[in-house]
């Protein structure tokens, strides 16, 4: 007997894995193809994250759509624990992005500034010189220019 589906998801990293849930929470029978544990893929690179910080430059349609994504990982959290059991530990600290030296630390300030002004403004940051740095993340070096920070990374 074959099976059939209204869709096929590819790719069982976090975008493909969001894709098959929400059509899967609309009724639709969803196929979820993956390659295994092998592929080193998008999902095992961002180490967990979801960073906000820097996406978008160019693109604000983009940088919009990633603070609503944001916006609404906590209630994405809590249905996946109410439905799996499973604790994402999801938490949303803000995030720091390091710049070795003074030319990183003025060339992410710029970008960073580009983004917010492409944004009108909602795309919050900070960048903190190395002093600054160091009271959040104490094993700093001291030769390490600084940092940007934005609030809405976790």
């Amino acid at each position: 007997m074959k099976e059939q589906f209204d869709y096929v998801a590819i790719g069982g990293g976090l975008v493909g894995s969001a894709i098959a849930y929400g059509l899967s929470r609309q009724n639709k029978r969803v196929a979820l193809l993956d390659e295994g544990d092998v592929a080193l893929r998008a999902s095992r690179g961002n180490f967990g994250l979801v960073w906000v910080q820097g996406k978008g430059v160019d693109f604000p349609s983009y940088s919009d759509w990633t603070r609503l994504s944001v916006a609404v990982w906590p209630q994405l959290a809590e249905e996946l624990k109410a439905l799996t059991g499973v604790d994402l530990a999801y938490s949303r600290p803000g995030g720091l992005q390091l710049c070795l030296d003074a030319a990183e630390y003025t060339e992410r300030e710029q970008t960073l500034t580009l983004l917010q002004q492409q944004t009108d403004g909602r795309f919050p940051f900070e960048m903190l010189d190395n002093q600054a740095t160091r009271k959040l993340m104490p094993v700093v070096a001291p030769d390490i220019a600084g940092a940007s920070y934005c609030p809405l990374d976790g």
